[in-house]
Order: C-alpha cells, then sequence, then structure tokens
C-alpha cells in the first residue's frame, strides 16, 4: 500500500492534467480525516487551497466538487468544510516555489506537536535547487533522509515526459519518468494512465 508506515519514497508519475494532484488530496482526505486522522504534511505548488476545500465538501454532500463554488448557495457547506479541515491534522503549504531547506524547517515545527504519519510532495520539480540540494538526486536524497527521520512515508509526484505522446500506445513505461536516473531511488512507483485522456484533451505546450 502506498500509504504503508515505516519509511519509504513513492512516486505518483503522469502526463499534465490526468490527475495526479486530485488524487493526492483524495489519498489526504481519507487518510487525515475520514479513517484514522493522521498527521499529514502535504507541500504543494498548485495552488491546492481551494481545490482541496472543494473536494472535502463533495465528501461531505455527496455533491460533485467542480459544481461546488465559493459563494452564498455553498456557505453553509464551506463553513462545515473548515470545522473539519480545522479539526484535522493536514498541514497545507501551497507556496508557489519551496526548497528542501524550506520543507525541513517546516516539518520540524510541525514535529515539536507530534510525528508526521505521511509527507506529501507535489509537484517534485518545483523544488528549486537551493544550498546543497542542487540536484534532482540530491533532493530524493534528501527526502529520503527526511522519511528516515519521521519514520513516515514520503509521496512525490512527478510529470512523464511528452515522448509518450509520440508512441501509438499511451500506456506510461518508467523510463518515461522525466529524470528517469532517480528510478532507482524510489521504493514505489506509481503510473497513471487514462486512455480516454488521449482522445479527450489537448496537451498544454512544453515538455
Amino acid at each position: 500500500e502506498i500509504t504503508c508506515s515505516g519509511p519509504r519514497i513513492s512516486c505518483i508519475a503522469s502526463r499534465p492534467l490526468i490527475g495526479k494532484t486530485s488524487f493526492l488530496i483524495s489519498l489526504a482526505l481519507r487518510v487525515g480525516i475520514l479513517r484514522s486522522r493522521k498527521r499529514i504534511a502535504f507541500f504543494s505548488s498548485s495552488g491546492m487551497g481551494e481545490e482541496i476545500y472543494k473536494r472535502m465538501a463533495s465528501y461531505i454532500s455527496g455533491k460533485d466538487a467542480r459544481s461546488i463554488g465559493f459563494n452564498n448557495k455553498d456557505a453553509s457547506l464551506l463553513l462545515r468544510v473548515s470545522y473539519n479541515l480545522g479539526k484535522s491534522n493536514i498541514y497545507i503549504d501551497d507556496k508557489s516555489t519551496i526548497t528542501i531547506d524550506y520543507i525541513i524547517d517546516k516539518l520540524n515545527d510541525l514535529k515539536k506537536k507530534g510525528n508526521i504519519d505521511l509527507l506529501i510532495i507535489d509537484d517534485f520539480s518545483y523544488i528549486i535547487n537551493a544550498g546543497k540540494f542542487r540536484t534532482r538526486r540530491k533532493k530524493i536524497l534528501a527526502i529520503k533522509e527526511i522519511s528516515k527521520e519521521l519514520n513516515s512515508p514520503a509521496i512525490i509526484t512527478a510529470e512523464l515526459s511528452r515522448r509518450l505522446l509520440r508512441r501509438t500506445s499511451k500506456i506510461p513505461k518508467l523510463d518515461d519518468i522525466r529524470g528517469h536516473f532517480i528510478v532507482d531511488l524510489l521504493d514505489v512507483i506509481l503510473l497513471i494512465h487514462r486512455e480516454d485522456y488521449y482522445h479527450e484533451t489537448t496537451e498544454p505546450a512544453g515538455n
């Protein structure tokens, strides 16, 4: 199981817009609120503060998250969401750029109130090069060390290379992970694939 106890580093990888962040939000809500109320540190550059509110509201009400808005109509529902998140042990940091040292400092502050049961970093590529952590490998090794110190699992996300779009079969392979030389440092790898995505979605330009 991707959230099993003990130190390990898992990677969830896909093309853009397939659902990595949505998957992690759902996972955090299940683990941090709906089931065991584990302590979770969730770092995301995706500006997902609004999204996690909508998904929590969806869990509470059964409504489609896409139909929930920040307006008077859904005000009472969002108040219930705020109450539940306030009682949870989920720490959310959606700062646009972060460093390994920033993550370490935040975790040290959080550990003063108890151990962190799960560390989530979405998206790993947004951890900027700084200090002694200036390569992808060094940053992965640092996260592995953090996981060991916490004695808890860490989950990161990564994008798959655009080159898979040139193949007849769009089913991802390990070497589609950008900077795939880090694969040997990972304990668990989950490649997300949705066949309908390649028929319905026009991907953004770039890699």
